[in-house]
């Protein structure tokens, strides 16, 4: 008997019209959560050229542990055939908008969060545990909070912001922390919630992301101007795997420390470093 020959990815075109017209839909993937009396599990990447060999490390690492995952893409790559999962959808940026999201793309389907909420980063490797511990956390703030494995209390006004040295209190996704700490502004590439913290407040609307990746700032911003507090929670230094890409999907951003401040400073902040 011959090899089988494995399913092709279905390329989408330009004449899609939705999101979910330009979905490719991939091969096959074993979900590890149990499903029973459980709320849905969905997680949302962007990437973009130059990330292939990545995804081959990152996607399958998160798609074992979740019901979904969305991809968005930004510029155009040829998909790893480890990426092809039942479980993974990939939506073309061009296709759909023409033009890219960048790091929005991890927010693009904000308007229909339901459940459990992952956001994640083509460049991490996630332990097998990840969203198992991170459930229980969110279960522990009872819905009402959004956490994360990275953030940063932020001085305000700010005056700087990468270079945040005796500025703010950062608190790194790889560096250990032994409770669950407060924060101004988090880390989307290890954000996770239930979309319960938004009941009764506006959703997340697509017009609150006017700039490409500043989708930390901006996406705390939404959270802080709802109400709704961050948290970095705990964890150990060596829990997650960086896969530490020369190439940052933030190719075109500003890196000035001005426009990241201003960004800061055009809003008040519930919660900042005195």
């Amino acid at each position: 008997m011959g090899e089988k020959a494995k399913p092709r990815v279905r390329q989408t075109t330009t004449k899609a019209k939705t999101a979910k017209d330009a979905v490719q839909k991939p091969k096959s993937a074993s979900i590890k959560i149990p499903k029973a009396k459980r709320d849905s599990v969905t997680a949302y990447m962007a990437t973009f050229h130059s990330r292939e060999e990545m995804l081959k490390l990152s996607v399958p690492s998160i798609a074992s542990q979740v019901d979904k995952l969305h991809i968005w893409v930004n510029d155009t790559i040829e998909v790893p055939d480890e990426v092809k999962l039942d479980n993974v959808y990939i939506y073309h940026s061009k296709d759909i908008i023409k033009d890219d999201l960048g790091a929005n793309g991890k927010v693009a389907f904000s308007h229909e969060w339901k459940g459990y909420i992952f956001l994640v980063d083509d460049d991490i490797v996630y332990p097998k545990d990840y969203v198992e511990k991170s459930i229980k956390f969110i279960e522990e703030q009872k819905r009402k909070s959004v956490l994360s494995y990275h953030g940063r209390l932020q001085e305000y006004p700010a005056t700087r912001y990468r270079r945040t040295k005796g500025k703010s209190d950062l608190y790194p996704f790889k560096q250990p922390l032994d409770k669950l700490t407060q924060v101004t502004i988090i880390g989307t590439g290890v954000t996770f919630f239930h979309s319960d913290v938004l009941k009764g407040k506006e959703g997340i609307d697509m017009n609150e992301f006017p700039f490409t990746n500043c989708v930390d700032i901006l996406l705390s911003k939404a959270f802080d101007r709802r109400d709704i507090k961050l948290y970095v929670a705990p964890h150990k230094g060596d829990w997650f795997k960086s896969l530490n890409p020369k190439i940052c999907i933030s190719k075109n951003r500003r890196n000035d420390d001005a426009f990241h401040c201003a960004l800061i400073n055009s809003h008040t902040w519930l919660h900042t470093k005195e």
